[in-house]
């Protein structure tokens, strides 16, 4: 779907972010994609498979993981259902023939809430169709679904303002701290495109950015700069439209997921970061080895990813290609580094092993 035109298609901004987000979760699992919401949540494999994943601990024990009925595939729908009521989501008038049936406006109210609960933390609920006058249980279940906005909308704002404060404070001497953009909302407070690109720079660095750090840009090419930084060097999806956050015409919803998609992939990079600094202390074998692997899915940056990838080398030295793999060596052009010829080579490091390794040797001092 063009991210662009999403306008044109009702929900079609809630089902670009809110497929993203279950793409994102879904990683965890080999095999598991969504690509067409109706389609693919009508047999209920897909979402158990996501409640297993965010529901941590959580096992489906009578689920059928490849159902040739309908049947069985309701039944799986159910299995979903009642294992989110039982986690406290109040959901009304959405019910396993609604999912089955692919009633799209009902499956991402069922799915905003997982995102409420699970990804935000929020006592949340969704409600299909219209609150009535007089209908305890819709009403009761709008009230849900709007609390758990306000609440996931002031988590998220706490966040983004921490943030903007901590980038605007910070100086390396090329340039004055600055005053933090002020944000009220996830919405129109974006449209400039400064909120978006200062979160991409807190999280990248401004060389990372590209266009994005042009000021002079126009701001539709800023957000779509700096959303395709977050895309690439932290796995953030590009899951919004640029020309529509711009027009300050972004979906509420689909705001709170994308910001919660970057919230969530900042943490995970700097706690896989710490991870990684701790092994590399550690200097052992195995702990390194899974700081690594963690390191990667995470999206930590290459160099401290491959001076770790050094120290694996040298404290066990791979002799198979295989094992060269599993250290997370590249080749040299990688980074665009060299390392000097009169580099010495311990002995319990192959050459061969040693031109895997991108990382430049600091000066010695002459004795």
């Amino acid at each position: 779907m063009d991210r662009a035109s999403s306008r044109s298609v009702p929900w079609a901004a809630q089902q670009l972010a809110f497929t993203a987000w279950m793409n994102g979760r879904l990683a965890e699992r080999d095999g598991f994609r969504v690509e067409d919401l109706q389609r693919d949540m009508r047999d209920g494999v897909v979402l158990l498979e996501l409640l297993e994943i965010v529901d941590r601990g959580h096992v489906f024990a009578g689920r059928v993981r490849r159902p040739r009925h309908k049947l069985e595939e309701i039944a799986n729908l159910n299995l979903g259902i009642e294992r989110l009521r039982e986690r406290g989501v109040k959901l009304v008038n959405i019910s396993a023939e609604d999912v089955h049936d692919g009633s799209i406006d009902l499956i991402l109210a069922l799915v905003w809430a997982i995102i409420l609960r699970f990804e935000l933390g929020t006592s949340a609920g969704a409600t299909g169709g219209s609150a009535r006058s007089g209908d305890s249980d819709d009403a009761s279940g709008a009230r849900a679904t709007a609390g758990g906005l306000n609440d996931a909308r002031h988590e998220l704002l706490v966040w983004v303002r921490a943030q903007l404060e901590t980038a605007a404070g910070a100086s390396n001497g090329a340039k004055p701290a600055q005053a933090a953009p002020a944000v009220s909302n996830l919405t129109h407070d974006f449209r400039s495109g400064e909120v978006l690109v200062a979160l991409a720079e807190r999280a990248l660095g401004a060389p990372s950015l590209g266009r994005a750090a042009d000021p002079s840009a126009p701001p539709v090419e800023r957000v779509r700069a700096a959303m395709g930084a977050l895309e690439s060097q932290l796995g953030v999806p590009h899951a919004l439209s640029a020309d529509e956050l711009v027009a300050g015409q972004l979906d509420e919803r689909a705001a709170v997921v994308y910001v919660a998609m970057l919230r969530r992939a900042v943490e995970r990079r700097d706690a896989a970061s710490a991870e990684l600094h701790a092994a590399v202390n550690a200097r052992d074998v195995r702990k390194l080895t899974r700081a690594l692997d963690a390191a990667r899915a995470a999206h930590v940056d290459q160099r401290s990813v491959l001076r770790a990838s050094e120290l694996l080398l040298r404290l066990q030295p791979p002799a198979e290609p295989a094992l060269r793999a599993r250290a997370g060596m590249q080749p040299r052009t990688a980074l665009g580094l060299s390392m000097p010829p009169e580099r010495a080579v311990p002995p319990a490091v192959s050459a061969s092993a040693l031109s895997l390794i991108h990382i430049s040797e600091p000066t010695r001092r002459t004795p």
